[in-house]
Formats: C-alpha cells, sequence, structure tokens
C-alpha cells in the first residue's frame, strides 16, 4: 500500500514548523499560494512517518505544463515522490523541477533522474538600485 495523501486547502497552523527545513524563507508566499489555490500542500501518511509536501502546476499557453516541487520535507519522501511524478505524468504533464540550493539537492536530483538544466543568479534590489 501506498503513502495516504492528506490535501489541505488552507494553510495549517503546523505547517510551518512541519516544512521549517524546507521552507527557506518562503514560507508566507507559500501559504498564500496554498490558501488561494495556487499550489497544494499535502502530509503524506507513509511507512516511515509524516512527509509534507507543496507543489505547483505551471502551465504555459499551448504547452503541457509541468509540475513544480516547491518543498518536501519529512519521512517517506522515496515513497511520495513516485505518486507524484505518475499522477503528473498522468495529468499529460511535460516534467517535474524544483530549484534548490542544499548540499544534498544534486544527489537527491540525479537518484531521480533529474538533470541540471540552469543555473539560478540572484542580485537584492534596494528601490531599484543593487544592495
Amino acid at each position: 500500500m501506498g503513502p495516504t495523501p492528506h490535501k489541505f486547502t488552507r494553510w495549517p497552523p503546523g505547517a510551518d514548523a512541519a516544512l521549517r527545513d524546507a521552507l527557506d524563507g518562503d514560507g508566507a508566499e507559500l501559504a498564500r499560494q496554498v490558501n488561494a489555490g495556487h499550489a497544494e500542500l499535502i502530509r503524506w501518511e507513509t511507512s516511515r512517518g509524516a512527509c509534507w509536501t507543496v507543489h505547483r502546476i505551471e502551465r504555459l499557453a499551448d504547452q503541457p505544463g509541468e509540475l513544480v516541487l516547491c518543498c518536501i520535507q519529512g519521512r517517506g519522501a522515496r515513497e511520495v515522490l513516485p505518486v507524484l511524478l505518475a499522477a503528473a505524468g498522468a495529468q499529460g504533464l511535460a516534467g517535474a523541477r524544483f530549484l534548490s540550493a542544499r548540499k544534498g539537492a544534486e544527489r537527491f536530483a540525479r537518484k531521480w533522474g533529474f538533470r541540471e538544466v540552469a543555473r539560478m543568479f540572484y542580485l537584492p534590489l534596494r528601490e531599484g538600485v543593487p544592495a
């Protein structure tokens, strides 16, 4: 038997604590997206314990779209990820992607068959001028 999903339509009080290591300061934005129905928050019951995910689907006009994995944290991610990827494929999505600055992200990506397609560079701005 696979993992059991518990979907939330609103960001619950315990989500910040459960996802604290994966949020990377994006908790308020992800909560806004979940509350607006633009992203999905799921607590999965797995054979190893609870695993939390936040993901969304992004589509451009006339393209099949992609599953965007915003964050995954908890026990049993190895059970949850195949379920998410299979559901994305069944919906006709072209692929899945995630962005991470974490040290283990490259190992995670290789294990699941993700390939690096771009690097992100960031410049903080203060009133339109580089800080």
